[in-house]
């Protein structure tokens, strides 16, 4: 068979010895350019977008309109601390906190927020 011949040469082969599908480093999308993380840093000295008292750990970037696989835009971007971040209260909760949709329903959607943090650069 062809295939085997292949695995011979390096090519990884699933069981049926066809060639596996690896996915491309880009297909996550594209690096930010210096300009990109050049805002980002003057969003980030901003402070987290909700600005209470649960607000907790540095400020970090977040990329709005990820949900479901989709493609990070980085220009579409939220300063929030680690708390509202990843936190307990995280719209991206580590620790098995808050639903995204809960978490809007608290705060804000994230095209409310976009819109209040283009009024404050």
């Amino acid at each position: 068979m062809e295939h085997q011949g292949m695995a011979a040469e390096g090519i990884h082969v699933n069981l049926t010895n066809r060639p596996v599908y690896v996915k491309s480093a880009t297909s996550k999308g594209k690096p930010a350019t210096p300009a990109e993380r050049a805002r980002w840093e003057k969003i980030r000295a901003l402070g987290c977008i909700i600005k209470n008292d649960e607000c907790e750990g540095r400020t970090t970037i977040h990329h709005t309109g990820t949900g479901a696989g989709g493609r990070k835009n980085h220009n579409k971007v939220l300063p929030l601390c680690v708390e509202h971040h990843q936190g307990v209260k995280g719209i991206n909760s580590l620790q098995g906190g808050m639903s995204r949709r809960r978490w809007e329903a608290t705060y804000g959607t994230e095209a409310e927020l976009l819109i209040k943090l283009e009024g404050m650069i």
